[in-house]
């Protein structure tokens, strides 16, 4: 019997076949490990999901206990209460921490006087500044954003060197909120971080950085070489500065301001100039719009 053995042309063409075969065969194994980690994927963030809402419910109610706390005493009673209830709440993990935070963050930011000061001290005991403090060597942008924001909003004034040093970080994020920060923590003069700020401070920038002033008092001699500032930016804050506080020993200062390269510059300086105006401000304003015209 004569053992029979494929010609070329019949290896071309199972070869190919074969070939197509283990390539679909792998499409198909790879398609099902994308499915199989999907679904785990799913799961784990719906259980995730559901954990947090558990927290959430948990330490709102006591956030809530503390927040109405009249005593040291009270305070600690009511935290030990709460611990033995939830023995295994796992306050340890980092997930019910950074949770636990957010949720002390967001009650504090609408509370004021004692309740205020509860939540502080609620952070502090559980030593949730040392998570923030953390966070806030993180390389990634938001992570260290977002502690920032925890640190400021929780008066943590003893880590004010360390957030003053991004105030002119290269990152907008983490320069904004640092910025924030500063002034939050130490009102006005926290705005000192305008002499070495090198990048651009937005407008929307500046309208923040003036909400947190609402409490504070203007020192004209800070403001004084802001107006002379190299940066335009800071210029046009100054100004801002100027008007609402009415700071009329800066008057020559800001007039100086209406020479200024910037258009921004110039038309902030006459908005301030209305508001410290005095008996020469229109012959000065007259004279120079004059010598504007016959520039053109």
């Amino acid at each position: 019997m004569k053992t029979l053995i494929p010609g070329p042309g019949l290896l071309k063409a199972i070869l190919p076949y074969q070939y197509l075969l283990s390539v679909a065969f792998l499409f198909m194994l790879l398609v099902a490990a994308i499915l199989l980690f999907i679904v785990f994927f799913l799961q784990q963030y719906r259980k995730r999901r559901l954990r947090k809402v558990q927290l959430r419910t948990l330490f709102s109610d006591l956030i809530a206990g503390i927040a109405i706390c009249e005593s040291e005493e009270e305070r600690q009673e009511t935290l030990q209460e709460f611990l033995q209830q939830q023995k295994n709440l796992r306050l340890q993990q980092a997930f019910t921490r950074n949770v636990l935070i957010r949720e002390i963050v967001r009650t504090k930011d609408s509370v004021s006087g004692s309740a205020a000061t509860n939540l502080q001290w609620l952070y502090e005991t559980l030593e949730l500044d040392k998570d923030s403090l953390r966070r806030f060597g993180s390389s990634q942008w938001y992570r260290k954003a977002s502690a920032i924001q925890h640190l400021a909003e929780m008066q943590q004034t003893k880590h004010l060197v360390k957030i003053y040093r991004d105030t002119n970080h290269a990152n907008y994020h983490i320069r904004t909120e640092a910025q924030i920060a500063v002034v939050k923590l130490t009102g006005f003069s926290g705005l000192r971080f305008l002499n070495i700020v090198s990048h651009p401070v937005s407008q929307w920038q500046q309208l923040s950085l003036i909400s947190q002033l609402q409490q504070s008092e203007a020192d004209a001699t800070m403001i004084a070489p802001w107006l002379q500032s190299g940066n335009s930016s800071v210029v046009e804050f100054a100004l801002r500065l100027v008007a609402i506080y009415r700071c009329h020993e800066l008057y020559d200062l800001t007039m100086a301001c209406l020479q200024h390269g910037s258009p921004v510059v110039r038309l902030q300086a006459l908005g301030a100039a209305k508001e410290i105006c005095n008996e020469t401000t229109l012959p000065t304003l007259l004279q120079h719009f004059d010598k504007a015209g016959k520039g053109e």
